[in-house]
């Protein structure tokens, strides 16, 4: 899959440049600076497939991915012209479910488009009963914050 996308280069990093390399990896989804961060998690076979949609919305974009467990993280340089809603829906959903997967927003400081599927995606489970789980476990919504969309 990776020589089909041009791959074709690897480096390995010691020492002080492999802890800095992991720092930034730690501390990719929260640089606090892209309007807009999104996840996929799907199927490690999903994994090039999904870059080459987040890369379709946004050629800019900036990835971290796990090949092995199918997380993948993109920092988006604009909110999509089209609309986050019409995009994850229409352009991300799609590609994440055919690889038994689901797509997220992790981070969307404007606020817009604030719904129950541009936060947690096309959810799996009624979502009656993802907000009745929340209800009980965080009956004050202390937990997470203005994450979870109820509504």
């Amino acid at each position: 899959e990776w020589r089909e996308l041009n791959a074709t280069k690897s480096q390995a990093f010691a020492g002080g440049d492999a802890t800095a390399l992991w720092q930034r990896l730690v501390d990719f989804a929260a640089n606090g600076e892209s309007p807009l961060v999104v996840r996929a998690n799907v199927t490690p076979s999903g994994v090039a497939p999904m870059i080459h949609a987040f890369r379709q919305v946004d050629a800019g974009c900036s990835i971290h991915s796990h090949a092995g467990n199918g997380v993948v993280t993109a920092t988006f340089a604009d909110t999509p012209a089209e609309g986050l809603s019409r995009t994850l829906l229409s352009r991300l959903q799609p590609v994440a479910s055919k690889h038994l997967g689901s797509v997220s927003v992790l981070s969307n400081p404007s606020g817009s488009e604030r719904t129950h599927q541009s936060v947690w995606g096309i959810p799996s489970s009624p979502l009656e009963l993802m907000e009745a789980v929340k209800r009980e476990f965080d009956p004050r919504g202390i937990l997470n914050p203005q994450r979870f969309v109820v509504g």
